[in-house]
């Protein structure tokens, strides 16, 4: 593991891998005697790194460094509800946010949120694939994750195309699913049908949505699992 100091010199270190309330952080001790931790999300395509000083570095982790093909959700996303308390709003534009640390989208039904529906307008997708990381992410407060509920079961549909179910992990960490059909300027339609339970919130939260242009791209990297 090696850093820049703002004199340009690079520092060597180690790191180790930490799990918390589910969230993945990397802890690296630098040769220098400082050290860092950082949140990071990631799987064989994508990989989100949250460090302590606000900073964001988001890169793939594929045979090709083209991060320019992954792209935050759509340009327009409504959803069928959306959680506010007091002045904050979790909004389904909070899923195009590139940093995402306390910004998730929250539906606001009473309940866990069971056929709450997020819209993705005038998407264009070559036969490509999403990138979702579920959950209410947050650096801080790493055990919000497991305290909200997370989508366990989802579907994805565009009418007259097609329609598929997607079972999802328990984690926070990229999944990756492959859209079947050419999406050209229309609606995704994402449908929460199954529910990992919170325990202590029933608010269903999720945390990024991106899509990759064209699939074919980026070899898959299967270290990241």
């Amino acid at each position: 593991m090696e850093r820049d100091s703002p004199d340009e010199i690079i520092h060597k270190g180690t790191y180790s891998l930490k799990i918390e309330d589910s969230v993945p952080f990397v802890y690296v001790d630098f040769a220098d005697g400082l050290s860092e931790k950082w949140l990071m999300l990631a799987n064989g395509t994508v990989c989100d790194i949250f460090r302590p000083n606000g900073q964001h570095i988001h890169t793939v982790t594929g045979s090709v460094n083209r991060t320019e093909i992954i792209f935050p959700a759509a340009d327009i996303i409504n959803s069928t509800s959306f959680l506010t308390e007091g002045n904050i709003q979790y909004l389904p534009q909070n899923l195009k946010l590139y940093y995402k640390d306390n910004n998730p989208w929250v539906e606001g039904v009473p309940g866990q949120g069971i056929n709450e529906k997020l819209y993705f307008e005038n998407l264009y997708c070559d036969k490509g694939t999403m990138q979702i990381s579920i959950g209410y992410v947050s650096y801080d407060k790493p055990y919000l994750y497991t305290q909200n509920s997370r989508p366990k079961k989802i579907k994805l549909s565009v009418e007259g195309k097609f329609s598929v179910i997607i079972d999802l992990l328990d984690t926070p960490k990229y999944q990756q699913i492959n859209i079947p059909d050419k999406i050209i300027n229309e609606v995704l339609i994402m449908e929460i049908l199954e529910v990992y339970a919170g325990t202590k919130y029933e608010d269903t939260c999720i945390n990024t949505v991106l899509f990759e242009l064209n699939s074919g791209y980026y070899e898959y990297n299967k270290y990241w699992e």
